[in-house]
């Protein structure tokens, strides 16, 4: 059902035709550089609570008297950060996007654009005020809107609600738990012992401010789509390759870790 959805999605994008160079270029606005650390994915066990799948009295409930775990293999990542450079002729206020994507096909060969452009991800997006001269945007994986870390159990809620209410202690809430983010595990794809390539891509575009509300929270600038530029077809490869934007091979390597360096990772 939902393949058969953005199937009309993407057709309705394709009868949009191109983005006109006016559409992506941002005047006075250069990505001079882009540098990520080491990327590094892993697999790691980790244990979902299912006891609140059971029934049990209160007072079961109260001692912990018992505990009903599923172990699953999970894949995960080590933490990164990455910084980007960019060059302004003058202040102004800027709207980032990063995405993710393949470089080359299963036969080791490039893979061209306008192929290829679906298959990159949006991983961030975010307003930044660039000052005149050059810029240095240090971003880390934990900023994105995108990700948050695994929810709350049901026990671990019951037991702070119930807290609050016996002691009057203030019940606390954890607002990076978004409610339709990805989890942060989900960030990489999965690499390879030797190193497999793929592509950071980032576009700095004029930023235009909206009100927040709990929907464009994550939207952020309702004047591009979410999949801008990505989102229309490819077909002069001059328009699209404008100086705001620029590509970044990057090499994700997986290892399998012993248990204490995963358990340290994974509290990511």
């Amino acid at each position: 059902m939902y393949k058969r959805i953005m199937f009309y999605f993407y057709q309705h994008q394709q009868y949009q035709g191109p983005y006109e160079h006016e559409e992506l270029f941002f005047d006075g606005v250069k990505v001079e550089d882009v540098t990520v650390d080491r990327l590094m994915t892993f697999f790691e066990y980790f244990y979902s609570d299912l006891s609140n799948g059971v029934y049990v009295s209160e007072d079961e409930f109260e001692t912990n008297s018992f505990e009903i775990r599923a172990r699953q293999y999970r894949l995960n990542h080590k933490p990164f950060n990455y910084k980007i450079t960019v060059s302004s002729e003058k202040p102004v206020e800027a709207f980032v996007k990063v995405f993710i994507g393949p470089k080359y096909d299963e036969y080791g060969r490039v893979i061209d654009i306008n192929e290829n452009r679906m298959n990159f991800f949006e991983l961030d997006r975010f307003h930044y005020t660039l000052v005149a001269g050059q810029n240095i945007i240090d971003r880390s994986s934990h900023d994105s809107i995108y990700f948050s870390h695994d929810k709350s159990t049901y026990k671990t809620l019951y037991k702070q609600v119930m807290t609050a209410i016996k002691t009057g202690e203030e019940f606390k809430y954890f607002p990076d738990y978004y409610q339709y983010s990805f989890p942060c595990r989900f960030m990489l794809p999965k690499g390879d012992f030797t190193g497999k390539t793929y592509q950071f891509y980032v576009m700095v575009t004029p930023y235009h401010k909206h009100e927040e509300t709990c929907f464009n929270k994550y939207v952020v600038d309702a004047e591009y789509s979410l999949g801008y530029p990505f989102d229309r077809p490819v077909e002069i490869d001059y328009d699209f390759y404008v100086p705001n934007a620029f590509f970044k091979d990057v090499v994700i390597y997986h290892k399998n870790f012993d248990k204490d360096i995963s358990t340290k990772w994974s509290t990511y």
